[in-house]
């Protein structure tokens, strides 16, 4: 039986746990073959995400139901190939390899989506925060986008009808990298989720239906009927600090490494070094809105930014880290 893991309330606020700091544990990643460099044979068709083992279909008829792809190098002259295949062109993020699902199929009276899914190297422990980590592109022959991309973590495994329905269950995880319009770059999604305890598997798609998914219609193709999104290098990688009620936590102070500040129409953010700070937002289900590599001094428009409660992680260059939250007025 699936747990149903919903967020909780706190204070007021729709359900949100968020981090002191950010630093790993070890950054052990609880997901096999997490590049899809592995295989227990060279595709040599669509359908074939099960050569990439552990991974797997959702679905329970692989023959009539959603049929979620593997892409490697070694199919190089095949529909299934890396950078060239059926869908489009992209090299891998890293390596050779990598999967690819439709997440949202607009035919005529039909909806269809798919789902990759996996099980974990070890069951998650109670209490504990997991950075979940992507990569995905959007193929360029897709005719929509959405931003609807969710994880959902299970003690047991999913599945999924052979009608290519969503699946009926609440992922924890939603909206991961907002509406995915890149066709050329890899756009690194991720979010932060406080394990039950015990989940041990792991599925990654869209949880929508037709009516309640965010869609843009693409202006480059004409004709087709779906998104279908590329993804590689999947992580989930313990993080040491607790996790925290939303409203507990630091604010500004003299040993962080920098200051963020609503000011005017922008989030200024300001170094308290010369070397400058890493800066990742968050929204209050954990999916990172906006980060920067190095910053020194940086105003980021609150147009490009949701409204609501956002936490900001800086970490300097000697590894010192601090969270500041920030009200993003609508």
């Amino acid at each position: 039986m699936f747990r149903d893991h919903r967020r909780y309330a706190y204070g007021g606020l729709p359900c949100a746990y968020f981090l002191l700091c950010m630093t790993e544990v070890g950054a052990q990643n609880l997901v096999p073959n997490s590049g899809f460099e592995e295989y227990t044979s060279c595709p040599t068709v669509v359908a074939q995400i099960d050569s990439a083992a552990p991974w797997f279909n959702a679905a329970q008829d692989v023959f009539l139901g959603p049929t979620p792809d593997y892409f490697n190098a070694c199919a190089s002259s095949t529909p299934v190939g890396v950078p060239g295949n059926v869908f489009g062109h992209q090299p891998a993020h890293n390596g050779d390899a990598y999967a690819g699902m439709i997440v949202y199929w607009d035919f005529p009276a039909t909806w269809f989506t798919e789902y990759i899914e996996v099980q974990l190297t070890s069951p998650m422990v109670q209490g504990q925060c997991y950075e979940f980590k992507a990569y995905v592109s959007l193929t360029s022959l897709s005719q929509f986008a959405i931003s609807d991309l969710g994880v959902h973590f299970a003690d047991t495994v999913v599945v999924q009808s052979s009608t290519g329905t969503n699946l009926a269950v609440v992922p924890q995880l939603d909206h991961l990298g907002g509406m995915i319009t890149d066709t050329l770059n890899w756009v690194e999604v991720s979010g932060i989720y406080e394990a039950f305890g015990g989940e041990r598997y792991m599925v990654i798609g869209n949880f929508r239906d037709s009516v309640s998914s965010t869609v843009m219609t693409l202006p480059w193709t004409s004709g087709g009927f779906s998104c279908y999104l590329y993804i590689d290098d999947v992580s989930v990688t313990p993080l040491s600090a607790a996790c925290v009620p939303l409203g507990v936590g630091p604010s500004h102070s003299a040993l962080a490494p920098g200051t963020v500040d609503v000011i005017g129409d922008g989030l200024s953010i300001r170094c308290n070094t010369i070397d400058g700070v890493r800066v990742a937002i968050l929204d209050v289900s954990g999916r990172t809105v906006w980060r920067s590599p190095s910053v020194r001094a940086a105003t980021v428009p609150l147009a490009d930014l949701p409204s609501g409660l956002m936490l900001c992680v800086l970490e300097g260059a000697n590894g010192e880290r601090s969270c500041q939250r920030v009200v993003v007025p609508n």
